[in-house]
C-alpha cells in the first residue's frame, strides 16, 4: 500500500475520532503543532530512528517534544506513528485531515495561477461564480506567475480549468497538428 493511501487511511481514522468528539478544529490544530514540534526537533530524529532504542525510551522522548498537543489522541497517534518509522507520512495525514474536514464543511480549496494579481472584485466574482457551479463554499489562493501570460488556471481538487493563453495557444496547435494529419492522409 502506497504512503499516500496509508496517510488517507490513519487521516480518515483519526477525523472520525475527532468528529465523535467534536473536536475537529482542535484536532487539525494539534496534529498541526505536532508537525511543527516536530519540524523543530529534527536534531532528535537519528535517535528516534536507531534500532537499540527501546520503544518505551523514544515514546519518552516523542511525548516531550509533544508536549504542547493538547488533544490525546493526537500525542498518542503521532507517538505511534514516530515509534513504527512513518514520520514521513505526517504531513500528507494532516492535508488530508484537513481535506476531509474541508470536505465535511461544504469547502472547496481553490487554487488559481493567474498573470498578475486579481482585484478584489475579480476574486469575490470568481468566488461567486466558483460557488454557484460547485454548490460549495469557496476557499480561495491566487498565486501569480508571469509565464502564464494572461489569463489563469483554476485547479479545484480533481479538476483543472485552463483559462490561460499559454493553454489556448497549446489547444490551438494541437489541433492545427491533427488538422494537418487529417489532411496529408
Amino acid at each position: 500500500m502506497n504512503g499516500l493511501r496509508i496517510a488517507k487511511r490513519y487521516a480518515e481514522a483519526l477525523f472520525g475520532m475527532a468528529k465523535e468528539q467534536g473536536t475537529t478544529e482542535a484536532a487539525l490544530s494539534d496534529l498541526t503543532l505536532a508537525g511543527q514540534a516536530l519540524d523543530v526537533a529534527r536534531a532528535a530524529f537519528p535517535i528516534l530512528d536507531h534500532p537499540e532504542i527501546s520503544e518505551r525510551d523514544k515514546r519518552g522522548l516523542v511525548e516531550n517534544i509533544l508536549r504542547d498537543v493538547q488533544w490525546a489522541p493526537s500525542r498518542n497517534f503521532v507517538a505511534l506513528l514516530i515509534v513504527r518509522g512513518h514520520r514521513e507520512l505526517l504531513p500528507a495525514i494532516i492535508e488530508e485531515f484537513r481535506t476531509i474536514m474541508e470536505e465535511e464543511a461544504g469547502i472547496l480549496p481553490v487554487e488559481v495561477t493567474a498573470a498578475a494579481p486579481l482585484t478584489e472584485d475579480q476574486a469575490a466574482r470568481l468566488t461567486r461564480a466558483l460557488s454557484r457551479m460547485s454548490g460549495k463554499t469557496i476557499r480561495l489562493g491566487v498565486t501569480v506567475d508571469p509565464q502564464v501570460l494572461a489569463g489563469m488556471l483554476i485547479r479545484m481538487r480533481d479538476r483543472t480549468i485552463d483559462g490561460t493563453a499559454r493553454g489556448r495557444l497549446e489547444d490551438m496547435r494541437s489541433h492545427l497538428a491533427e488538422l494537418e494529419l487529417r489532411r496529408s492522409a
